[in-house]
């Protein structure tokens, strides 16, 4: 890395978040090393980046690669293929938990300049209101053994930053959305796009707190800009279900909505999906502004079909 230009490491790099981070940050002149762990999705003698093909739990590999002037973002996580098995557990925790326990340590030794850490702003329990980032972590019902992992690896980022004082920011991230994404809400706009009956379960009930994955990138380098440390939620404050995302497609495409199949909701229907975060101290601290879902969904559009 050159000490003229600003130095960033992105694990996770191939992935959805760690791709747009990278790609923000080489535009506004840092110099990066995108950490990945399978295809390079990035091309060829890009000026100012770095690929290295990392594995998550071998820590030691990159050690050399950091210092006093880089920041480091760890975007990298293990998401299970099936949330339900308890076989996913020993994964969860040995890459999320104890590779981000490696991290730690590496960063401390080697003295760099901020550890940013994505965690999971659905493991707050689904309450009436947007949850607070002064709200119990209590992941419940679906994918537990993840969202618990994760929880595990912010807890360790906060002990580093409170005992010696690593700076570092974690963002509680709700669910990500945005263009290319192989997300439901994604494969929702395509299929009512090319006019493509769709099936709803459980009466479409399940919700969440769908954030534009540009405002996620904007967050996390002006979290780095300014040097800001603490917890902080990054999400819209309002949760939007299936059903409710569908009908708000359809009207913006202008196609019926006889196109949206909805399975009945089950006798013993549970709260299904996870909560709206309060983001009213990313706002104050951050000058996080997150765009609306419909307009989230306009700038998809835009980007994929016209």
């Amino acid at each position: 890395m050159s000490d003229s230009r600003k130095n960033l490491i992105v694990t996770g790099a191939g992935g959805y978040l760690g791709q747009h981070l990278v790609n923000r940050a080489l535009e506004n002149d840092w110099e990066v090393i995108a950490l990945i762990h399978n295809n390079n999705p990035f091309p060829d003698n890009c000026a100012g980046l770095t690929v290295k093909k990392w594995d998550l739990g071998k820590i030691d590999e990159i050690s050399e690669i950091f210092n006093d002037s880089c920041v480091l973002v760890h975007t990298a996580a293990h998401i299970p293929k099936n949330h339900n098995s308890s076989n996913t557990a020993e994964e969860c925790y040995k890459y999320n938990v104890l590779a981000t326990l490696r991290l730690l340590q590496v960063a401390l030794n080697r003295n760099i300049s901020h550890f940013v850490y994505y965690s999971a702003g659905n493991a707050y329990s689904i309450e009436n209101r947007p949850a607070t980032e002064e709200d119990s972590l209590y992941p419940f019902g679906k994918a537990v053994i993840y969202l618990s992992s994760k929880i595990s690896g912010e807890i360790l980022v906060n002990h580093f930053s409170d005992i010696w004082s690593i700076p570092a920011t974690i963002l509680r991230i709700s669910t990500p959305f945005g263009p290319n994404n192989s997300s439901f809400i994604n494969k929702i706009l395509i299929s009512l796009k090319n006019s493509t009956a769709i099936n709803l379960k459980e009466g479409g009930c399940h919700a969440a707190d769908f954030v534009y994955v540009d405002d996620i990138i904007d967050v996390t380098l002006q979290a780095i800009n300014t040097k800001t440390t603490g917890i902080f939620n990054i999400g819209s404050g309002i949760r939007t279900s299936l059903l409710e995302g569908a009908n708000i497609i359809a009207d913006i495409l202008n196609v019926n909505k006889d196109l949206i199949n909805i399975d009945p909701v089950p006798e013993n229907h549970m709260v299904k999906g996870y909560p709206a975060l309060d983001f009213t101290k990313a706002c104050k601290q951050l000058n996080f502004s997150p765009m609306s879902f419909e307009d989230g969904l306009c700038k998809i559009i835009q980007k994929e079909f016209d």
